[in-house]
């Protein structure tokens, strides 16, 4: 299983540079796509990437993927900081 990502802005991680979901740990294949949270940039599988949120303020943004850890931190600072202690 890969670490997980912190709720900050990173560099979006090439596609080539994952085999795994970075969250559960799945093996990304044929029947199991590579989803990018729009919000660390990691890899992650659809089963870990529920949260569609708009990452601006601006009334016209779109709600866009973001991974289930990014979700939590976005709604929940406290949650967010325990799970950045647990994964890091």
């Amino acid at each position: 299983m890969g670490s997980f990502p912190t709720c900050e802005l990173t560099d979006h991680v090439p596609d080539e540079a994952v085999t795994k979901c970075t969250a559960c740990g799945t093996d990304f294949g044929a029947f199991v796509r590579r989803h990018h949270c729009r919000n660390c940039g990691d890899i992650f599988c659809d089963k870990c990437t529920h949260g569609r949120i708009a990452l601006t303020a601006d009334e016209s943004a779109q709600p866009v993927r973001v991974c289930d850890r990014c979700m939590v931190c976005t709604y929940n600072p406290f949650l967010s900081f325990f799970f950045v202690s647990l994964y890091t």
